[in-house]
């Protein structure tokens, strides 16, 4: 055994020491063990703080071996480490970044996907440090063992624990009867260390043999090394709680000097606020006298008047009465048709008591009335359910002759679209309607109120009197509904719907079994988009992407939240850039670059090392260009009753890879317009995406079969004549 490398491992000196530290008494045989065993790949399974992970790259750079170095963890935490934020994570990424970035590798994710990452036979040491039950470190053994080269070395932490639901040691007994080159250190919890039977002649190593006459004084000599270097954390640790603590007291003694004058100025303060409550109170006093006085006029003046309203000639002066009102009525109109000014005040005044026009009195002056619909939108965002609704209003205004009324219950970038297609209205937020609002739309030939989301319950129980049938066209799926909306609303939309109409089959079978809604009472009615428009905005379009032609664009569009899955797509994104060659860019569309999600999320790609593939942008006015441009359309959602964009995204020949049991995609991709992977199985849709990229030809046949999936189902004209033939049963 070479003397002079025990010797450096007694000197070895940590660059970085965190808590926890259990694994502190193992560093100087860490940085030793890897001098010795000069592996081409170490892998750790459970790094958390890096006290292991980093003292194995410091050693590797110090000796100046050459291992590709890789850690391996969620850094989430676990039921023995405890759970943590993502704090350790970004400590731990700075410090590797800082100073092993040539040699190491972080990869945040489990050991069960990660496995994939590695060729069989290819690993020369592997650490298992990750969930200790003995359930799970077989576990992790057992799946990693086919990666292990001949005579690899593993080892195992913990060994020595046999509490709190502990089990490394029991799955150690079971090695140690297989695996007879072994050898074991009690201290700082246990460390377990084996060599694979079927080690080469060149790789065995003696000092692991049974039969070594030095193995106890090896074991004696690390750990009295790591008990010293244990005593230097700890003596560390107490510096560092002496140093805290000074500054406990030098801030307790600054913070009672400042206590004390708080209290003086809160003293100086409450003498202040006392004599303005003595002043309040005569005051309060004074009025509360004016008040009773005030109402003892007022119920004297009402009998008075109620005397004079009983009178008989009150009742013989009505007639003149009338006339005289309106004859001041049109000197008073005739006067601020004259000025500017009092014509807008005038506007003003009728807009401040109601949001509507009273046709009623026109009606005499028309020989046909048409029959009116009243949509009511969540609001005008641009994205899918509010673009939906203009379609199907331009399409029924030329289909069955109506008139159209909109209530907006909040505003935003389509309420000119809105405007220029119907009447509208924008509520403030959370707004209900007046009573002369009510009044104005019953007087209305309102034959039928179409709500184009499960979210205007409110609204909809305020029409509920005026008996005039209400379609609720579903586009929410279960988790939205039951953790976004109020039980009050759903309570209300169920009380007042004469139909559901759902978005997808999904949506149906939700509405069905979940909310116990009658089949009878619900109706299949798909989105739908232009086709032909979709297609002709594609001539002479410019290029919007700055993206080489030879490199492939998989895409996706959406805002940033949790329901759209933006986390998901840049896992994805590294997967597939780690599986295929490919010269592949991510691109996001449709995301407030101002969103605080939007910062978390670069930060992810740039400590992913995958910030130079994915690209974000903006919300934009039209996103046609930028489907035209993908290759591939990825839809990561957790939840989409049926969105708008894979219809678009399939009207321009893309496939569209999604997720099974996230919503109504899968009922139109199918098994051949594009790929269904198992719900957030990232593993599997990584490897559907790096299919398309790799064969063109399918890329290409799965496409134009999406295309004519849409083109005859989901095209405007076939989607809203569904809907129009529904709704002409209720004019």
């Amino acid at each position: 055994m070479n003397i002079s490398s025990l010797m450096e491992a007694a000197i070895f000196n940590p660059r970085s020491i965190q808590s926890p530290g259990g694994w502190v008494g193992h560093l100087p045989f860490a940085s030793w063990v890897i001098q010795q065993i000069s592996p081409k790949i170490f892998v750790e399974l459970g790094t958390h703080s890096g006290n292991s992970y980093f003292t194995f790259c410091q050693s590797v750079v110090e000796s100046g071996i050459s291992v590709k170095c890789f850690a391996i963890d969620t850094w989430q935490g676990d039921a023995h480490s405890g759970t943590y934020g993502n704090e350790i994570f970004t400590k731990v990424s700075d410090h590797n970044q800082k100073y092993y970035a040539d040699i190491s590798q972080l990869l945040r994710t489990t050991f069960d996907d990660a496995v994939n990452y590695f060729n069989d036979e290819s690993i020369d040491l592997l650490h298992i440090d990750g969930l200790h039950t003995y359930e799970a470190v077989r576990h992790d053994f057992e799946i990693w063992l086919p990666k292990l080269a001949p005579g690899a070395i593993v080892v195992f932490h913990d060994t020595n624990v046999r509490e709190h639901g502990f089990g490394v040691w029991k799955l150690w007994e079971e090695l140690q009867s297989i695996y007879h080159n072994n050898l074991e250190f009690l201290h700082s919890h246990g460390l377990g260390v084996l060599q694979l039977n079927n080690a080469p002649t060149d790789k065995m190593l003696e000092w692991l043999q049974p039969s070594y006459p030095e193995k106890q004084q090896l074991i004696n000599y690390f750990s009295s090394l790591g008990a010293f270097q244990f005593a230097s954390f700890e003596l560390q640790n107490l510096k560092k709680i002496l140093l805290d603590k000074d500054v406990l007291i030098s801030n307790w003694e600054k913070g009672e000097t400042e206590r004390d004058v708080l209290i003086d100025n809160l003293n100086k303060a409450a003498i202040i606020l006392n004599n303005k409550v003595d002043q309040y109170e005569i005051q309060v006093n004074h009025l509360d006298e004016q008040l009773q006085i005030s109402r003892g006029l007022v119920f004297k003046y009402t009998e008075i008047l109620q005397s004079i309203y009983n009178s008989n000639i009150w009742r013989l002066l009505t007639p003149l009465r009338y006339f005289g009102q309106q004859r001041l009525k049109v000197k008073r109109m005739m006067t601020a048709l004259s000025s500017p000014i009092c014509n807008a005040l005038f506007n003003s005044h009728q807009q401040s008591i109601t949001h509507f026009k009273d046709k009623s009195k026109h009606r005499a002056d028309s020989l046909i009335v048409r029959p009116e619909i009243l949509f009511i939108s969540h609001e005008a965002s641009r994205t899918g359910a509010p673009i939906f609704l203009i379609n199907l209003i331009k399409s029924l205004k030329r289909q069955l002759n109506v008139d159209c009324i909109v209530i907006l219950r909040q505003g935003g970038a389509l309420e000119d679209e809105f405007n220029s297609i119907a009447e509208t209205v924008v509520l403030s937020h959370n707004q209900e309607l007046s009573e002369i609002d009510l009044e104005i739309l019953s007087k209305r030939n309102i034959k039928l109120i179409y709500s184009n989301t499960i979210t205007n319950g409110p609204i909809q129980k305020q029409f509920k009197d005026l008996n005039i049938p209400i379609i609720c066209h579903v586009h929410e799926l279960g988790f939205s509904i039951e953790n976004f909306f109020s039980k009050t609303n759903l309570e209300q939309v169920l009380d007042t719907t004469t139909l559901f109409l759902s978005g997808s089959k999904a949506v149906s079978s939700y509405l069905n079994k979940s909310l116990s809604i009658p089949e009878d009472k619900i109706n299949l009615a798909y989105p739908f988009v232009n086709v032909a428009q979709n297609q002709k905005k594609l001539s002479n379009l410019p290029k919007v992407l700055d993206i080489k032609d030879d490199v492939l664009v998989v895409g996706t569009c959406g805002t940033f939240c949790h329901r759209k899955g933006p986390d998901i797509f840049v896992q994805i994104a590294q997967l597939v850039l780690q599986k295929t060659n490919c010269s592949i860019v991510f691109v996001w569309v449709g995301g407030s670059l101002s969103n605080e999600d939007y910062l978390k999320l670069r930060q992810d790609t740039k400590l992913m090392g995958i910030d130079n593939s994915v690209i974000f942008l903006d919300s934009v006015e039209s996103h046609i260009p930028y489907l035209s441009e993908f290759d591939i359309f990825l839809l990561p959602s957790r939840e989409d009753p049926f969105p708008l964009v894979v219809l678009d995204a399939g009207s321009l020949g893309i496939p569209v890879v999604c997720f099974e049991g996230a919503g109504g995609a899968p009922e139109l991709i199918e098994d051949d317009a594009g790929r269904v992977s198992r719900y957030l199985d990232i593993n599997e849709i990584s490897d559907a995406i790096v299919e398309l990229s790799e064969n063109s030809a399918l890329r290409e046949k799965l496409g134009q079969r999406l295309k004519e999936k849409v083109t005859s189902n989901h095209d405007i004209d076939v989607g809203s004549k569904k809907i129009s033939t529904l709704i002409s049963h209720y004019l």
